[in-house]
């Protein structure tokens, strides 16, 4: 028996997201900072995920199962800023039973 087994991001995975409204992605750790070569090659980073959203030209990206490394303050600033350099859609951070828009955020009217 022969196994298969895809490391870390995949051509597939963009090309099954492409043009997807919202793209849902764990983002375990900081990138750059993953806890071993085997642990980069099953999961992505900030920037990892932020370069998938980007290049599937996903609307909306969800960053889930955020660890406590990113969960910290001023952390998660930076993790939107660096983000942002890569990828231009809307960006959240997942939390459960979040609801997210199939369409962007809009303003709010002063009245």
């Amino acid at each position: 028996m022969m196994r298969l087994w895809l490391l870390g991001p995949c051509r597939a995975l963009a090309e099954l997201a492409y043009d997807c409204d919202v793209l849902v992605h764990m983002c375990h750790y900081f990138s750059g900072t993953a806890l071993s070569k085997t642990f980069a090659a099953f999961t992505m980073g900030h920037r990892e995920a932020a370069e998938l959203a980007s290049s599937a030209r996903a609307k909306s990206l969800v960053l889930s199962h955020v660890t406590t490394q990113i969960d910290q303050p001023g952390v998660r600033e930076r993790v939107l800023r660096d983000v942002c350099e890569i990828y231009k859609g809307n960006v959240y951070f997942g939390e459960d039973l979040m609801e997210i828009p199939f369409a962007a955020p809009a303003a709010a009217k002063l009245d």
